[in-house]
């Protein structure tokens, strides 16, 4: 694993836990370019660093290529957007780690293939036909994306925000794409991996044409549970071979 060495960035110090998180963050940038999950500037991802800061991608730089060093610092209070930052990604994710706190502290945005499509149905929603759907069972928030330019102001964070409600992790935007927040980037990838994964195996169940089964309630309520009693471990484990087994081929 790369070492860091950032004391020449220029801001004000970082801990160790603010270290270890723009690493992750790089390393969440790079494995979603090897999955393909990359639209250059329209996708954002960020992380929340001590003293009221966020980190998140410098726009002219490759997801395939990101660095800690690439990183742009941003004051959670700053007013306008900094050089490298898209003002989509500043006003939404700023927003965003204000008002949602530690449950928000890595926010991924993207439009990853299964996702996208399944957002495109006039459905739209994930049903419960398989194991890791089960793993969001009660955890996704629906939201009609209005696409009018809200997103590129203060206020277009207020509906997101609210769709997420207090406890959904998996924010399902129509026929736009995902939204998924968590405590780390451990967990925060772990929810976006499984989610695209479960809306794959869902679509092509679709695809069939058959009719759908669908997971008894209280089957569902058990396996969300088990996932939550050790999710954090579980996603950092993952992640760590996500790194290992992608590093190569970037």
């Amino acid at each position: 694993m790369e070492q860091l060495h950032l004391s020449s960035r220029g801001t004000s110090a970082f801990t160790a836990a603010d270290e270890e998180a723009m690493e992750m963050l790089a390393h969440a940038f790079r494995i979603a370019a090897h999955f393909g999950w990359t639209e250059g500037v329209r996708n954002h991802f960020s992380v929340e660093l001590s003293n009221r800061r966020m980190a998140v991608q410098n726009e002219d730089v490759p997801w395939s290529r990101m660095t800690p060093r690439d990183l742009v610092v941003v004051d959670l209070d700053a007013k306008e957007p900094p050089k490298g930052v898209s003002v989509s990604a500043f006003y939404t994710h700023r927003d965003m780690h204000r008002a949602l706190g530690a449950r928000a502290r890595c926010i991924l945005h993207l439009h990853p293939p299964s996702v996208t499509t399944l957002s495109c149905l006039r459905s739209g929603r994930l049903e419960m036909v398989h194991q890791n759907a089960a793993y969001f069972y009660g955890l996704v928030g629906y939201y009609d994306y209005p696409a009018h330019g809200t997103e590129t102001t203060s206020a277009g964070c207020e509906a997101v925000v609210k769709a997420l409600g207090e406890s959904f992790r998996v924010l399902l935007q129509a026929s736009h794409g995902v939204l998924v927040i968590g405590e780390s980037v451990y967990s925060a990838f772990d929810d976006l991996f499984y989610f695209e994964n479960a809306c794959g195996i869902y679509c092509r169940v679709l695809s069939t044409g058959q009719a759908v089964k669908q997971l008894d309630e209280n089957v569902c309520k058990r396996i969300v549970a088990m996932r939550e009693r050790d999710r954090e471990e579980y996603g950092k484990r993952h992640f760590l071979t996500l790194i290992s087994g992608t590093l190569s081929k970037l």
